[in-house]
């Protein structure tokens, strides 16, 4: 099962319901060396999986990582106890009920899950890349697919990035810089103002 990163604050939006839409730039890079060249025509008809992308006369078909219907897990950051620091996450699969914490929800008195024992002290926090599917606790399905320019962002699409939308007017011209900021703020490479080709994923919880 493939995995997909959300920061913590995006967590708690999905896990709230408030999120069901991101947007990502990962299978793009080619037609985002130039992303004003392309037009992006549709899904391909003999390999559904595929999507057209035309710059007269140059044609590709780039396939988004995440296919709807598909089920993927929510990396984030978490941890073991200490004593397991030094163990991989291959190790830590086959050793039992392993005591887990997780960085969204963490305070100072917050239990692990599955923690059995009555003092069990928290290990380093392991980067959310390298987390595996059986610690994961969250899973979103992916309902629907599509590329976009990212500055075709709309009001709704907003909403459904999870952003608090209350204190702009939903008017022509309305403020993007809510959106702006959070996407410069993860996608150094590719700001806001290059406006480049995206996948937008439509997603719920699925369990």
């Amino acid at each position: 099962m493939k995995g997909i990163l959300f920061k913590p604050e995006s967590i708690k939006s999905i896990l709230e319901g408030r999120k069901t839409q991101t947007r990502r730039l990962a299978g793009l890079k080619v037609i985002n060396q130039k992303p004003y060249k392309w037009q992006f025509i549709g899904a391909d008809t003999e390999l559904p999986d595929y999507f057209v992308f035309r710059a007269t006369p140059e044609i590709k078909l780039l396939k988004p990582r995440y296919q709807v219907g598909e089920v993927v897990y929510i990396k984030e950051a978490w941890a073991t106890e200490e004593r397991m620091d030094s163990k991989p996450p291959s190790f830590l699969d086959k050793a039992g009920d392993v005591p887990l914490w997780y960085r969204a929800d963490y305070s100072p008195t917050t239990r692990a899950v599955g923690d059995k024992l009555d003092y069990v002290v928290r290990g380093r926090w392991r980067s959310p890349m390298m987390m595996p599917e059986w610690a994961a606790r969250y899973f979103i399905k992916i309902l629907d697919v599509r590329a976009e320019r990212l500055q075709e962002i709309s009001y709704g699409a907003c909403v459904a990035e999870g952003l608090d939308m209350a204190d702009v007017d939903y008017i022509p011209g309305w403020d993007i810089s809510k959106f702006k900021s959070l996407w410069d703020s993860i996608n150094k490479d590719y700001p806001f103002e290059s406006n480049p080709w995206v996948w937008r994923y439509e997603f719920r919880m699925a369990k």
